[in-house]
């Protein structure tokens, strides 16, 4: 291994040169043990919910993100729909007359699959505990491109 200069370990192969120069290939995320690679095998996780569904008098999209980032995932998306239905609920959208938008909102998580199954199971129990219903989804993913910015 060695370091690139933001301090993060990088996967340095040897016989790779460019103009003279060592060539990163592959570059890993350490995290919490985990380990997420370009090039690599990954699952994205998708969690459907509404921005209206709450867990203890927090949006429950929210609590999933940072329920995710205390477990040490590589990072969360949400995504606010425009309109949509599920199966507890008509079909809803943007109203004049509403006082509060009811939106779908997605989570979305990429990750390593053994990270993704220590989410679920975390999560899981709570999503049981919810009135509405929720949806989520898992699928293969390849890691083409990682880049790191500074923390703020």
């Amino acid at each position: 291994m060695a370091q690139n200069p933001t301090g993060k370990d990088m996967i340095l192969h040897e016989n790779e040169e460019s103009y003279g120069k060592k060539h990163y290939l592959c570059q890993t995320i350490e995290k919490k043990g985990m380990t997420m690679e370009i090039n690599s095998k990954a699952k994205k996780l998708r969690i459907y919910v509404s921005n209206t569904d709450k867990y203890k008098h927090e949006p429950l999209y929210q609590y999933l993100a940072r329920t995710a980032r205390e477990l040490g995932m590589s990072g969360a998306t949400i995504y606010k729909g425009v309109m949509g239905y599920g199966t507890s609920s008509d079909f809803t959208s943007p109203s004049l007359w509403e006082f509060a938008e009811k939106v779908p909102v997605t989570v979305e998580i990429i990750d390593d699959e053994a990270p993704i199954n220590d989410y679920l199971q975390t999560i899981k129990p709570l999503l049981d505990e919810q009135p509405k219903g929720c949806l989520i989804t898992l699928q293969d993913v390849d890691v083409v491109y990682i880049k790191h910015g500074t923390p703020s």
